[in-house]
């Protein structure tokens, strides 16, 4: 058998039985995490493999399905790109207002497109989807295909598509049909990321990164594919054909960079005509006339004078600085507009005069949703390397992105208080100017304006940490970690002016800090290799260790006297209501694969963690925690924000996900029957406690009964009847109103028709 043919199937084996490992070891090495195409691809094929998971008690309400910009194609006056999942049309008529009139949820991340008259073929990592764009403002879909792996490049040609994909197959598509297209022939092409691809005639060119040489694919027969190699003199790592000329970006034996070209006027017998060297790895290719753009891992766009083919001439450059951050991957012209895409948005070059390249604009997407905050009807991501977006979810089912703001760097965590947002970075590369807090004024969070920075005393390496936020009061705490093996910091800085934040006291230890959370005077600080440490910090220029448990925490959230950890293996309910001599009450085993930190959200009585996952976690008995709820989605989640019933989770590339946990429930409205009733009639503490005026209790029923819950005063007076009625079995809720009643303590019972009661105490402050 072919040895390529036993290395791909090898390779796609060991994909599938490591995939969960390989996916959680992706996320872990944060630092290059969006800059390897391997490791990204894996993680989306891996991503792909897995049905969405959504367990009962989670339903999906929502969705801002926004996320990396990685393919784009124009034509006339629109352009189509790629934003995460979320395929755009874009009405780019006025250069100084590109505007989004339409769009279609693909719900598998946008890799390339193609256009044919009104088709756009698009691979969207499990398969090629075909959507017809006659109405560029109402995209619809015509068909599909399947394609295994992860589907990375089209291109079309006749009645034919040819997609390549992860871990490096050519695919031939029947198109004589569009709405029921048909997968004729597959062939491995060496390499598991082919991520150059053009035909002509029948004929596919398929380069790779990781390769050597270009392979060339005669598929004239489409059901009978054969494969050979054209020397490149190194690795192929893009491709593109017009007329009979093929551009090649290639990577050398010797480190070169260069653009070759290539004669096709015999398909299956490419002549290499000319070469010109480009300083960086090229990502994209198109040409015009005589004029070829290649755009570069380095950000920068060249302008190629082919004119005469066989002397190509780079004649101009352009590079924009921060915050395209990932170089483009795809590479498109619109009449004098070349259209280029970054990780973080659509950049839009003015080529009217192609010697001397010119910003026109800029369309951010939306990046890598990582941790989420929330304030009234507006939701804050920190969204990697496309800084922090501001969402307007006034109706959840549907939220809006209202601004896009980014100063740089990845943007790891976020908190927002009153008129500001407050963001952390760790920097691009080794760029110091990009970490650090930054101050962003959200008065207007349609037009939100960065105020401030502060760096911080940190100096980074290449190794990045996820750095985390908290606040309290006039005061931020933040924790960065340069690198493996040096000293890690936890800052409190004084934002009282937040023009002008300054350091207030610092922490310095040897260790992994991995979140972060504050209450009073204390602050909990989660490592990975030393536990949940507890911070006094009553003085803020000299916080002081107390005390450390666990021995490792990737996680942590605090509600009224209780601290909730989580480290994969296990999750703890932790007592502190001393916290210089805190206790565990209870805990439960689990075990998610999980690497990196883990954000934790608290509401109702539930605990949410997302950790690629997301999860709920009952804690309503804080001795016998007990999970209750798996959502899985189509990214890797790394965020969770709670509000009621509504959660918010960051899902990585694929944006935000909004859902309900049908596990909250009140009397007043629809009641949930968990899968598993309750095993005991049981009634909870009322939250909070105490309470001004208002409050929550409650209770389980394991079957169907009659209930009544009254309130009686320290005389053993009865006060009020809060509820009576028939429930059916489950957990159930409702809220009390304490104004008109003096403070002071009171007595709650639930009682059933069959004689069972039980009572608790609350206290009322006025």
């Amino acid at each position: 058998m072919d040895r390529d043919i036993l290395t791909t199937q090898f390779v796609a084996l060991c994909f599938l039985i490591y995939g969960g490992f390989f996916t959680a070891f992706v996320v872990s090495t944060k630092g290059q995490e969006l800059s390897s195409n391997e490791q990204r691809r894996a993680e989306e094929s891996f991503n792909q493999n897995l049905p969405s998971m959504v367990d009962s008690a989670f339903s999906v309400i929502g969705r801002w399905a926004w996320g990396p910009c990685r393919a784009v194609n124009a034509r006339g006056n629109y352009a189509y790109v790629g934003n995460g999942p979320t395929f755009h049309v874009l009405d780019i008529s006025d250069p100084a207002s590109p505007e989004v009139v339409g769009e279609y949820l693909t719900d598998g991340s946008v890799h390339d497109i193609r256009l044919r008259e009104r088709l756009a073929f698009v691979a969207i990592g499990r398969g090629l989807l075909i959507l017809d764009i006659s109405n560029p403002k109402l995209p619809s879909k015509m068909g599909e295909v399947e394609i295994k792996g992860a589907a990375i490049r089209v291109a079309v040609e006749d009645s034919f598509a040819y997609v390549t994909n992860f871990p490096g197959l050519l695919f031939v598509v029947d198109l004589s049909d569009v709405t029921n297209p048909i997968l004729r022939g597959a062939i491995p092409v060496g390499g598991k990321i082919p991520s150059a691809l053009a035909a002509k005639d029948g004929y596919a060119y398929v380069g790779n990164p990781e390769f050597p040489d270009l392979a060339l694919i005669d598929a004239t027969n489409p059901d009978s594919l054969k494969r050979s190699f054209i020397s490149l003199g190194g690795w192929g790592t893009s491709a593109f054909v017009r007329d009979s000329l093929l551009f090649v970006g290639t990577r050398g034996y010797s480190g070169i960079r260069e653009l070759k070209i290539f004669s096709v006027s015999k398909p299956a017998s490419p002549n290499l005509i000319g070469q010109v060297e480009i300083g960086s790895e090229i990502r994209g290719i198109t040409a015009d006339g005589a004029r070829a753009y290649v755009t570069t891992r380095s950000l920068r766009v060249y302008a190629v004078d082919i004119s005469d083919p066989s002397q190509p001439q780079v004649v101009s450059m352009f590079k924009r600085t921060l915050p395209l951050s990932i170089g483009a991957s795809a590479i498109a012209l619109s009449g004098d507009q070349l259209l280029t895409a970054y990780f973080t948005g659509l950049l839009a070059l003015n080529i009217s005069n192609s010697d001397s390249l010119s910003e026109a604009w800029f369309f951010p997407t939306g990046g890598s949703a990582r941790k989420v905050g929330l304030s009234h009807n507006l939701a804050y991501v920190a969204s990697g390397y496309s800084g922090l977006w501001i969402l307007d979810v006034s109706d959840v089912t549907n939220p809006v992105g209202l601004a896009n703001i980014n100063p740089g760097g990845f943007t790891s965590d976020v908190e927002v208080a009153d008129d500001f947002a407050y963001i952390v970075n760790w920097p691009i590369e080794q760029d110091e100017a990009t970490r650090g807090l930054w101050v962003i004024d959200i008065s207007n969070p349609k037009q939100p304006k960065i105020l401030s920075q502060y760096v911080g005393i940190a100096r980074f390496s290449q190794t990045r940490a996820p750095n985390a936020l908290a606040k309290s009061g006039d005061l931020i705490f933040m924790t960065q970690m340069p690198s493996a093996g040096n000293d890690s910091t936890f800052e409190i800085i004084d934002i009282s002016d937040p023009k002008e934040p300054r350091r207030a006291g610092v922490f310095v230890n040897n260790n992994f800090p991995l979140d972060i959370a504050v209450q009073d005077s204390f602050a909990y600080l989660a490592t990975s290799d030393q536990g949940l440490k507890i911070i006094d910090w009553r003085e803020p220029s000299l916080p002081t260790e107390i005390t450390a448990i666990l021995g490792s925490a990737l996680g942590v959230a605090i509600s009224d006297q209780f601290v909730y950890v989580d480290r994969a293996d296990t999750f703890f309910v932790v007592n502190m209501s001393n916290p210089r001599s805190p206790s565990v009450l209870g805990k439960f085993g689990r075990n998610y694969g999980s690497f990196t930190s883990i954000d934790l959200a608290v509401s109702k009585n539930h605990v949410y963690w997302a950790e690629r996952f997301l999860g709920s976690i009952d804690v309503s008995d804080r001795l016998n925690p007990r999970e209750r709820a798996l959502f899985r989605g189509r990214g890797s989640g790394r965020g969770v924000a709670a509000r009621q019933d509504a959660i918010f989770f960051a899902d990585g590339n694929v944006g935000i996900w909004v859902l309900k946990n049908e596990l909250i429930t009140s009397i007043e409205g629809k009641d949930h029957v968990p899968s598993t009733p309750p095993e005991r009639f049981q009634l909870y503490q009322n939250y909070p406690n105490p309470f001004n005026p208002e409050t929550t209790i409650e209770f389980d029923v394991p079957n169907k009964a009659e209930v009544i819950i009254k309130l009686f005063n320290v005389l053993g007076q009865q006060v009020a009847t809060l509820y009576k009625g028939i429930v059916p079995a489950g957990r159930h809720r409702i809220n009390f109103d304490g104004s008109g009643l003096p403070s002071g303590v009171y007595f709650y019972r639930l009682s059933s028709a069959k004689g069972t009661s039980v009572t608790r105490k609350m206290m009322l402050i006025q």
